[in-house]
Order: C-alpha cells, then structure tokens, then sequence
C-alpha cells in the first residue's frame, strides 16, 4: 500500500498467500492453469445443459399444480422434491446468468491470447524494430492536433450529406 501523498511504500501485501488467494486460484483455474480454466468451462457449459434441461422437464411436470405448490400430503420425498423444483425455478435466471458468466469468463484467455497473436501483432507491425521515443510533444500540441482533426472530419461528414 502506498501513502497517498509521497507514493512512499507503506506496507507490503502479500498478494500471492492466504484463504483468498486459494479460493481465487480455485475458482479460476483449479490450480492448473489454461487447462483448468477451459475444464471449469466444460463444467460451466455442463452447468447450464443441466438447468436448461430441468426447466425443460419443470414445465409439462407441473403444470397440473399451481405455481409454487408444495404439496404437504402424501410422502416427505414428495414434498422434498416440490421444494426442490420450486427453489429451482424461482432460482433459475440467478443460475442462467452466473453460469454463463462463468462459462464467458473462462473463454477471456484464450479470446485475449488470440487477439493478442492477431490484431494486436497487425495494429503494432508498424513500429516493430523501432526504437522508443526519446522526445515528446507538448500536451498543448496534442489538443490542437486533435481540434484540427475533428474540425477536418466534420467537414467531411458535411461534404457528404
């Protein structure tokens, strides 16, 4: 943590110990890596064909009984298993929506690595080899650039229309 006036170091975290840092790493990528990661994701799709396929199974299944019945005569299994499809489907779009996150954020990696590999290597070729800057320009001439470039393309959206 750094004091907020000088930028002089304050105390040193430990980032990479700790229940957080296990339950980080476990919940995204079991400790193993790209491997774990698209493992979880199998896991996530599998997830969500799960659910789709009891809210596929809910509807002809109930739809004798009224929404939210829990029926208390009869067996205690049976009152169970209306319990369990009642927090199911009240439960369902909370469930949809984690899963998929889950699912979109296990794909970020590999989507990132190939991006990186692609448009990002195309975007940067240009300067590729080159040596860094050595001097730069003042902001002042940044803005007017900027303002000339934007006064430049609103006359060619005029000329256009």
């Amino acid at each position: 943590m750094d004091d907020g006036r000088t930028g002089e170091l304050l105390q040193d975290i430990p980032l990479r110990q700790g229940f957080m840092y296990v339950m980080l790493k476990l919940h995204v990528d079991l400790f193993a890596g790209l491997p774990g990661t698209l493992f979880l994701g199998a896991m996530g799709l599998l997830f969500i064909a799960s659910v789709i396929s009891g809210i596929v199974v809910y509807g002809p299944f109930m739809r004798k009984l009224p929404f939210g019945t829990v029926r208390q005569e009869g067996s205690r299994r049976l009152t169970w298993l209306d319990l369990h499809n009642l927090l199911g489907i009240v439960t369902v779009a909370w469930v949809l929506v984690v899963g998929l996150t889950g699912v979109i954020n296990t794909l970020a990696r590999p989507i990132f690595a190939q991006w990186k590999n692609t448009e990002l290597a195309e975007m940067t070729a240009p300067t590729r080899g080159k040596s860094p800057l050595t001097q730069f320009s003042s902001f002042q001439q940044a803005v007017e650039q900027a303002e000339a470039t934007q006064v430049l393309a609103e006359r060619e959206l005029k000329a256009a229309l």
